[in-house]
C-alpha cells in the first residue's frame, strides 16, 4: 500500500510539475546552442548600396514582460524562449529574443528575435526591428540566409544579407 501511494504521489508530482512532458515522447532535437551557433556574430546588412555592420547575440533576458498564470506559459502555449537563464519545456516552437548592436553603418537596429517552428531545426526565421520597419530572414542552421523580406521602405531595391566569417 505505502509502494503504490509512493508511486501514484511521484506520478501526480511529474504531472504538476511537467504535465505536457509526461504523455509525449517527442522532443526538441535543439537548443541554444545549437540556434546561436546560426545566428549570433557579425552580419552585413546592404540595402540599396548601403551597407550596415552589426553583431546579434542572445538577449539576456525577454524584451517584455509575460502574464503569469498556474500552469507555465511555455506548457500553455505549447512554445517556448530561450533566453541566458531558461529550461527546456515542452512544446513546438522556439522563439530567441536577440540583442542587436550596430557596428558601422547608418541603419538603426535595436532588436529582434530568431524563430524556429517544430522540433526539428531545419531553418529559422530572423525578424529585426528597425524603427518602425521590420527586416525578416531565412536562416539555415549554419547561418546563412536563403530569402530575405527587406523593409517596406526598402521594397523593390537590391538587398542583401550575410553573416561574416572570421577565422
Amino acid at each position: 500500500m505505502v509502494r503504490i501511494a509512493a508511486v501514484m504521489g511521484v506520478f501526480v508530482a511529474v504531472l504538476i510539475l511537467d504535465p505536457v512532458g509526461a504523455w509525449s515522447s517527442e522532443s526538441f532535437d535543439y537548443g541554444a546552442k545549437e540556434m546561436n551557433a546560426a545566428i549570433e556574430g557579425t552580419w552585413e546588412l546592404t540595402l540599396d548600396g548601403e551597407t550596415t555592420r552589426f553583431e546579434i547575440s542572445q538577449a539576456a533576458k525577454v524584451a517584455r514582460a509575460e502574464s503569469g498564470g498556474l500552469v507555465k506559459a511555455a506548457v500553455a502555449c505549447n512554445k517556448r524562449t530561450l533566453v541566458r537563464s531558461a529550461g527546456a519545456c515542452a512544446g513546438g516552437d522556439t522563439t530567441m529574443p536577440l540583442d542587436i548592436r550596430v557596428t558601422n553603418g547608418l541603419l538603426k537596429m535595436r532588436s529582434g528575435k530568431f524563430f524556429v517552428s517544430g522540433l526539428q531545426f531545419k531553418e529559422g526565421a530572423l525578424e529585426i526591428a528597425m524603427g518602425s520597419f521590420t527586416l525578416t530572414a531565412t536562416v539555415s542552421p549554419k547561418g546563412k540566409v536563403s530569402k530575405l523580406v527587406p523593409p517596406a521602405w526598402a521594397e523593390g531595391k537590391p538587398a542583401k544579407l550575410v553573416r561574416l566569417v572570421f577565422d
